[in-house]
Order: C-alpha cells, then sequence, then structure tokens
C-alpha cells in the first residue's frame, strides 16, 4: 500500500508540474505574440494630415492673440480677473503646444505604444490641464466675464462633449490592447484601427484648440476694443 501511495503521489506530482509547464509555456508564448504585436509599425506622413496642420495653425493664432498688450485694457472686466484671464491661455496654449505633440511632425511610423503616448498627452495636457481645469473655471456663473456671458452654456457643452468623446476612444483603445495572438484577425482589429485610432485623438486635439482659439479671439477682441 505505501509503495502504491507513493506511486501515486508522484504521479500526481508530475502531472501537476505538467499543468503549470503548460500554463507557463502559454503565456511564455502570448508574451511572445504580444510583443510581436506591441512593435508593429504602420506607415503614417503626420505632416499631410489637415487636423495636425490645422492644430498648429490654431496654436500660432492663440499665441498672437497671447500678445496683445493688456496694459491698456480699460473695458468693463475686472483689471485682475483679465490679467487671470490671460494667464489661463498662456497655460492652454503651453499645455497644447507640448513637446510630444510638435515631435510628432517627425514620424513616419506609428505603433500601438506611440498610439497610447499621445493619448495620454491628449488627456492629461489638453482635456485635463487645459479645458477641464482652466478654462472650465471661467464658465461659472459666479464669475463676471462680459465678453464671454452668452457663451459660457455652450463652452460648457463643448467640453463635456469632448470629454465624452475621449472616454469612447479610451474603452476602443483598451479593447485593442488584449489581444494575445498575432493572427490574421488581431492585425485587422489591432493594427488597422493604430492609423485610425490616432486620427480620432488628432480630432479631439484639433477641436480642443478650436475652442481655445474662439476664446482667445474673444479674448483679444475685448483687449483690442478697450484701450
Amino acid at each position: 500500500m505505501r509503495i502504491f501511495i507513493n506511486e501515486y503521489t508522484k504521479v500526481a506530482a508530475y502531472a501537476f508540474l505538467g499543468i503549470i509547464f503548460s500554463y507557463a509555456s502559454f503565456y511564455l508564448i502570448a508574451n511572445i505574440y504580444h510583443y510581436q504585436e506591441i512593435h508593429k509599425e504602420v506607415a503614417v506622413n503626420i505632416s499631410d494630415i489637415d487636423s495636425y496642420q490645422n492644430i498648429k495653425k490654431n496654436l500660432i493664432k492663440v499665441s498672437n492673440n497671447n500678445k496683445t498688450n493688456i496694459s491698456s485694457y480699460n473695458g468693463s472686466v475686472d483689471s485682475m480677473r483679465m490679467l487671470e484671464f490671460k494667464s489661463m491661455l498662456d497655460s492652454c496654449y503651453t499645455t497644447m503646444n507640448n513637446e510630444e505633440f510638435k515631435s510628432l511632425e517627425n514620424k513616419v511610423k506609428l505603433n500601438i505604444k506611440d498610439v497610447e503616448n499621445f493619448r495620454q498627452v491628449v488627456i492629461n495636457n489638453v482635456i485635463n490641464d487645459c479645458l477641464v481645469e482652466q478654462l472650465y473655471h471661467f464658465t461659472s456663473e459666479d464669475i463676471n466675464i462680459s465678453f464671454l456671458e452668452k457663451d459660457k452654456k455652450y463652452l460648457k457643452l463643448q467640453i463635456d462633449s469632448l470629454n465624452k468623446r475621449m472616454n469612447i476612444i479610451n474603452r476602443q483603445l483598451n479593447n485593442n490592447s488584449s489581444f494575445y495572438f498575432n493572427t490574421e484577425f488581431a492585425t485587422k482589429n489591432v493594427y488597422n484601427d493604430v492609423d485610425e485610432q490616432f486620427k480620432y485623438l488628432l480630432d479631439v486635439y484639433e477641436d480642443s484648440s478650436n475652442v481655445l482659439l474662439e476664446v482667445s479671439n474673444k479674448y483679444e477682441n475685448e483687449v483690442s476694443s478697450n484701450v
């Protein structure tokens, strides 16, 4: 009986080791294929993408508007409030015109990692740092800025809409990061989406820069009309 138990224990131990080895082998192979997926690239010419060029043009206009001399302003808005507003515009310009965005112009290929990095830029720099933390503050009913009064509700809707669009893109990108094997199906659903998802992010970036430019134009017009 003791010999039988010993032999049975050995068989069970070998079977258990076999199961562990099988799982380890599976995950090793899965990670190898996933590594290949992550490092596959799609060709892209970012300089030819209209939305990228439009963002650059918008930011140049915002920068020029922000240079308007505010020292002689004598309009209805409190001078400290105007300085605060100008600071917001300057901050938004800086966060949108970041090094990651400017470096995109030199890109000739994109992979999933590039899209993920750019997604973080759009979330952190564009949506959070500028639209939500900076501009949204000035849409409050408690803050009196005459040249924005008619547009506050519209601005809130625009910012909320951009936030929702970004959440949808987040879900799509997270879904596309769950493939393990380098099959034709995975390639179609992941790598064909790299260019598409990147352009979605650029669209959000462009629309955000449009919002910033609208506000910046109103600020520049207010200052120029009251000096």
